[in-house]
């Protein structure tokens, strides 16, 4: 299951929901530790890592390039450019270009945030759509979830949230200590993109939306009732 928010506005499974105020979240990435480009053609993947902190613990984050046929294919994370921190990537020729994001020597208990969210900057692409694909395994449950979604072209920006519940390997055990989280963006052969975040981060149920919106105009009614100062 994939939705796109804007504005604070969720739309999941059909559903309408107005966000309430963000609550507990992990933050994988703001990409604020830049690097270098790394550069591949065909049949030359490239590969830099970077220890970064996540959650508060020490992890380490891989970003790595691959390309087929005649395909150039090149990424960077720039932490302090125009746009604002993201990993961008570009590819160009024939074929096909792959760019990933790994993850790794993670120990996060995810409790109550259960989507994983992928904020898309800016993307496109000349032809089919480029594909996201997440990988998140919990090495001690012997647990590896996957998922994938086409994207679409934007100038504006979107956010894709996949529900960790309802990706193929699921089980609740998952939740308790996730060690790796993988995202891979495999596009056509001439496309460009931007990344600006991925977390971890609860959506409300729609329960707690709607006593969220019961409770907000209970105490405006309330508000209307009692008599101002003058009034009989």
């Amino acid at each position: 299951m994939v939705s796109f928010t804007r504005l604070g506005i969720a739309i999941v499974a059909g559903s309408l929901w107005i966000g309430a105020e963000a609550r507990a979240q992990i933050v994988l990435d703001s990409f604020q530790l830049s690097t270098g480009s790394v550069v591949a053609t065909a049949g030359f993947p490239q590969s830099t890592f970077t220890p970064v902190t996540i959650d508060g613990s020490p992890a380490s984050r891989r970003l790595s390039v691959a390309a087929t046929d005649s395909a150039d294919v090149q990424s960077n994370i720039n932490g302090d450019g125009d746009w604002g921190a993201n990993v961008i990537g570009i590819g160009i020729g024939t074929g096909t270009g792959e760019i990933t994001l790994d993850y790794t020597l993670l120990d996060l208990d995810l409790g109550p945030n259960v989507f994983l969210e992928v904020t898309i900057r800016d993307l496109i692409a000349d032809s089919s759509p480029p594909l996201l694909n997440v990988s998140l395994t919990n090495s001690s449950a012997g647990i590896t979830l996957t998922g994938a979604t086409a994207l679409t072209s934007t100038v504006t920006g979107y956010n894709v949230f996949f529900d960790v519940r309802t990706l193929s390997g699921y089980s609740p055990a998952f939740l308790n200590g996730v060690n790796e989280v993988e995202l891979v963006i495999s596009g056509p052969p001439t496309f460009s993109f931007g990344v600006s975040a991925v977390q971890f981060t609860p959506v409300p149920e729609p329960s707690v939306a709607l006593l969220l919106g019961a409770a907000a105009l209970g105490a405006l009614l309330l508000r209307r009732r009692i008599p101002t100062e003058g009034e009989v």
